[in-house]
């Protein structure tokens, strides 16, 4: 994904094609209904009709940036034009705003793959998703759609193909301790931290000569803390260890997934609602 600075929504979206036909007499601007219909979702609308209805209420404000030349789309125009929208284009121009909007991002991207519960029922397969999450700003930078959890990796280098990562660390579970994913990570520049489980015995064999050997010493890097949450307490203790002369180069160290080592997850963070300051951000 290009890096575009402080893109204004409108022509972030121009790049997409109107998948509608001129022919048919369209009375409403592509790329207005595009601008309500995020700016509803943005003011937490999840429906097409909660699109419609915001557009209705906030008519006066939205008149303040679009022409509107037919008024506020219906429901039903709405529901026509994501029929027929392009998800994939409409995706990666929705990235490029967000990407301007927040600005350079800091810190730890996690990337996960996860079951949508409920989404499995009636005989039809369960949704699987990856998601990028930037834990500092509390964001999903990105999603991608996935048949079954055996195609993660697949779905999580075209995710990270699309995203802006340099500079940043990838975290991922044991599933992604592969070549393929460490290579991708640092051809866009990025850091990388994997967990490391049993099922790579000669690579977690490794890890814990070179790691947990030293983890007595406290000349090594050390970090502790105290967790609690959901009625638990943890303890991790982070360590880093020196790299020896037979270790080849690498961005970062990677870490066995054991509980003396283990990272602490960003829980708790609630995601960003924006305020009238980002939707100012259209124009």
């Amino acid at each position: 994904m290009t890096k575009t600075k402080g893109a204004s929504l409108v022509r972030c979206l121009g790049e997409m094609t109107d998948p509608r036909k001129p022919s048919n007499g369209t009375r409403h601007d592509f790329l207005e209904i595009l601008v309500i219909a995020i700016s509803a979702v943005l003011s937490d609308g999840d429906a097409i009709e909660d699109m419609a209805e915001w557009g209705r209420t906030e008519e006066a404000w939205l008149r303040e940036l679009l022409v509107l030349r037919n008024g506020v789309p219906s429901e039903k125009t709405f529901l026509r034009l994501f029929q027929a929208l392009d998800p994939k284009q409409f995706e990666a121009a929705f990235r490029r705003w967000v990407t301007g909007v927040v600005g350079a991002l800091r810190g730890v991207v996690a990337v996960d793959g996860k079951t949508v519960r409920g989404s499995g029922s009636g005989g039809e397969s369960a949704i699987h998703l990856v998601s990028a999450f930037a834990t500092e700003l509390g964001v999903v930078l990105g999603q991608e759609k996935v048949a079954s959890k055996s195609n993660e990796i697949t779905a999580i280098l075209e995710l990270l193909k699309a995203l802006y990562i340099h500079g940043l660390l990838v975290s991922i579970d044991a599933m992604g301790c592969q070549r393929s994913f460490a290579r991708q990570v640092t051809d866009q520049g990025g850091d990388y931290l994997l967990a490391v489980k049993d099922n790579q015995p000669t690579l977690l064999g490794a890890i814990k000569t070179e790691f947990i050997d030293q983890s007595r010493s406290e000349v090594v890097d050390r970090h502790r803390q105290v967790l609690t949450s959901h009625g638990r307490i943890v303890r991790p203790d982070c360590f880093g260890a020196a790299r020896g002369r037979r270790r080849q180069s690498g961005r970062l160290a990677q870490v066995p997934d054991d509980r003396s080592c283990r990272l602490p997850s960003p829980g708790g963070r609630q995601g960003v609602r924006p305020g009238p300051a980002l939707l100012r951000q259209f124009s």
